[in-house]
């Protein structure tokens, strides 16, 4: 799906959070209570410690209630949500710093060519690169290379080196996941390369 900034891309249960508030106001208005008591009866060390119990479990009560105002996952940045399935994760437990969506900005893209190890040779950064998209193959078009990873990766069985090209994508014809070929101009021969959004 294409999402816009701030768009609520999923809620999550507050239950657990509601009951444990719940439970730290009581045991607050407790503690309030012993700390009062203490306070009457002249007890200036009982009701010391029952007041640092009041102020640390107000604290736990701030943290809480921050967390049950956070409860919706909303999108950063305007763009296509490349993965994550709400009907798969309805009800499962998540744990801090699990992925949930992975999304994907579609104003500019990071188009990787895959350059065999026997071509890395005639591709260099600045380098301008034609290149036809299987979705769109009689509209080539042109980039320039603006970076090279410094080692060889295997992709589809074959040894490679990735070479990235940044490239405007504001009328959005282009969508994370495309292929295509590539072509540069090497001395007196080209070279044809594969290529992955």
């Amino acid at each position: 799906d294409e999402v816009q900034a701030g768009e609520l891309l999923a809620r999550l249960d507050g239950r657990e959070i509601r009951w444990d508030l719940a439970g730290v106001l009581a045991d607050r208005q407790r503690a309030s209570r012993r700390r009062d008591g203490h306070l009457a009866d002249h007890d200036s060390g009982a009701a010391r410690l029952a007041e640092l119990e009041v102020e640390q479990l107000a604290q736990r009560i701030s943290l809480l209630e921050h967390r049950a105002s956070n409860l919706e996952v909303r999108s950063p940045l305007a763009g296509l949500v490349i993965s994550g399935d709400l009907e798969q994760t309805v009800g499962a437990p998540l744990s801090i710093g699990q992925t949930m969506f992975e999304l994907a900005p579609l104003d500019e893209l990071i188009v990787e060519l895959s350059i065999p190890e026997g071509d890395i040779r005639y591709a260099s950064v600045g380098q301008s690169v034609r290149y036809w998209l299987d979705a769109h193959p009689d509209k080539p078009r042109v980039g320039t290379i603006s970076r090279i990873h410094p080692r060889a990766e295997l992709r589809e069985g074959e040894s490679v080196f990735i070479a990235e090209m940044n490239l405007d994508n504001s009328k959005g014809w282009m969508r994370p996941g495309m292929r295509g070929t590539a072509r540069t101009d090497a001395g007196t021969s080209k070279i044809g390369w594969r290529l992955f959004h």
